[in-house]
């Protein structure tokens, strides 16, 4: 039997996860598919090219999104809270928060 090496290298959780669940599938291993990919690289001098679907794109919101965003979270922001957390407790803050809406209700 020939030599070997321990190869050890960091992949993203949800590759990883993604990845086993198909070599699963077709009935292969991490081992095969690093020793094929080496031997890929072997044979072309370079990596396999990536699917583009797979390269991560930079998103930006539009105004409209944006706009909507902002909306939702003055709606889920307690009015002078950054304040009053500076000292009290949270729970504190928040139900003198609630009380005043459920005041303001009546």
């Amino acid at each position: 039997m020939d030599k070997v090496a321990l190869v050890s290298a960091r992949v993203p959780i949800e590759i990883k996860k993604q990845g086993n669940a198909i070599l699963k599938q077709i009935d292969s291993t991490p081992t095969q598919l690093v020793n094929s990919a080496y031997q890929y690289v072997i044979e072309h001098g370079a990596l396999p090219q990536v699917k583009p679907e797979l390269k991560p794109e930079k998103r930006t919101l539009s105004k409209t999104q944006a706009n909507k965003l902002k909306a939702r979270q003055l709606l889920m922001s307690l009015p002078g809270a950054e304040q009053a957390l500076d000292n009290k407790d949270f729970k504190v803050t928040l139900a003198e928060g609630r009380r005043a809406d459920y005041e303001s209700f009546t």
